[in-house]
C-alpha cells in the first residue's frame, strides 16, 4: 500500500450507543498528531470490539483465537487497513494482505476492517480525502460528522428531531440528502 495521502491512526474510544437505532461511534486518534476521526459502526461490530478490548468483563469474543491460525495456514498475512470511502452512511476500508509475497486488498466495511486491525495488531490508516469529507473538529470531546457519513436511519431520526425543534433549514438539508439516496 502506498502511504501517500494516508494518515496513521490508533483506536481512541468506543461510544455506548446513540439513539434507539443501535448506532455506535468509534473514534480514532491520529498516531502522531491530535486529529480525531469518528465513524459509526453497527451494534454487532461494537460487541466484537468491546469483547476484544475488555476481555476481563466476562464476555467471550465472537472471533476465536483460531482465526489467526486460519490466516497463517492459508499463508495470508494482513498488513494494514485503510478507511477510504463513505457511501450512504457506511464507511468502507481496504484490507491489505500479503500472500506468496504479493500484496492484494479487498474492500470491507470499516467496522470489519477495524476488528481485523485490532485483532491482528496492524496499522490503521485513513485517506486524507476522506478526512475532509468526514472530519473531526479537533476537540477532544466533540466532533462533526459529514451528512454523507450518516445512515438513512440516522438521517430520518435527525429529520424528525429538526422538525420537532422547528429547525426547518436543517430539516430541508436532511430531506434533500434522503431524496438523493432514493
Amino acid at each position: 500500500m502506498e502511504l501517500d495521502n494516508k494518515i496513521e491512526f490508533i483506536f481512541r474510544a468506543l461510544s455506548k450507543g446513540l439513539s434507539t437505532k443501535d448506532i455506535y461511534i468509534v473514534v480514532l486518534r491520529e498516531k502522531y498528531g491530535t486529529s480525531l476521526f469518528p465513524f459509526p459502526i453497527s451494534k454487532e461490530h461494537e460487541s466484537v470490539i468491546e469483547c476484544m478490548l475488555y476481555p476481563l468483563q466476562g464476555k467471550k469474543p465472537v472471533l476465536v483465537p483460531s482465526l489467526r491460525q486460519l490466516y497463517a495456514a492459508s499463508g495470508v498475512i494482513i498488513s494494514s487497513i485503510c478507511i477510504n470511502n463513505v457511501a450512504e452512511g457506511e464507511f468502507k476500508a481496504d484490507v491489505y494482505q500479503i500472500h506468496d509475497g504479493e500484496e492484494t486488498s479487498c474492500v470491507v466495511s470499516a467496522g470489519d476492517a477495524l476488528i481485523l486491525a485490532l485483532y491482528f495488531r496492524v496499522p490503521i490508516y485513513v485517506d486524507q480525502r476522506l478526512m475532509k469529507e468526514a472530519f473531526s473538529n479537533g476537540s477532544e470531546h466533540t466532533f462533526s460528522l459529514s451528512i454523507k457519513s450518516l445512515s438513512k436511519d440516522m438521517l430520518k431520526d435527525a429529520l424528525e428531531e429538526a422538525i420537532k425543534k422547528e429547525q426547518y433549514e436543517i430539516a430541508s438539508i436532511i430531506r434533500d440528502e434522503l431524496k438523493k439516496r432514493e
